[in-house]
């Protein structure tokens, strides 16, 4: 396993702070476009999607905002499973596919459930960047007395190459840090693989 490098969070954290603004204007104006057209199904179902991720993203703005003051100030404990389920509805209105095994109903994590939301959502986005996304996405959700452990696993595309600046692993080390999790990763010939343990209730 290569643990990820430590993230450096206040500048970023501005820059996701002078984002909120723009997508939430982004996320209304997609709300207003779709009520003005109700006899179009086709661009009520893209306007939703755009709003899903405006709002998305607001999230996960807010969540690494959070990370930078040294965790999440509504931090509680929080269901796993329903953060979860939250996530994979986000990413399946993208069209991207996931299998796998969802945290067990009752297990409660320490953190803020919108943080283990963001984290999730940003884990999957990134692996489809680089995926085979002919084949599903795969996590596995397991616990023991004091972590939620979940892995994530992709296969990787036949040209392997992902073009990108880094920011998707800055935005995952900083949702790991304010959720107080563990975040490592390995990669294989034809699979990538993440493993995230996130301390419970």
């Amino acid at each position: 396993m290569t643990q990820l490098r430590a993230p450096q969070l206040e500048p970023f954290a501005f820059a996701c702070h002078e984002l909120r603004a723009p997508l939430g204007v982004i996320a209304t104006a997609a709300r207003i476009l779709a009520a003005g057209h109700p006899g179009d199904p086709d661009l009520a179902g893209q306007c939703q999607r755009i709003e899903r991720s405006a709002e998305r993203l607001m999230r996960t703005s807010r969540s690494v905002i959070l990370a930078s003051l040294g965790g999440a100030a509504d931090a509680g404990p929080g269901s796993a499973r329903d953060a979860f389920v939250r996530a994979l509805q986000d990413i399946e209105q993208l069209g991207i596919s996931v299998v796998g095994v969802l945290p067990e109903p009752g297990v409660l994590v320490a953190c803020a459930t919108d943080v283990l939301e963001s984290l999730v959502s940003s884990l999957l986005l990134n692996a489809s960047d680089h995926a085979d996304l002919s084949h599903p996405l795969e996590l596995f959700a397991s616990h023991d007395s004091a972590y939620l452990h979940v892995v994530f696993r992709n296969r990787v595309r036949a040209d392997k190459h992902h073009a990108g600046y880094g920011l998707g692993t800055l935005i995952l080390q900083c949702l790991a840090q304010a959720a107080g999790a563990r975040i490592s990763a390995e990669s294989h010939e034809d699979w990538f693989l993440t493993a995230v343990s996130v301390p419970l209730d």
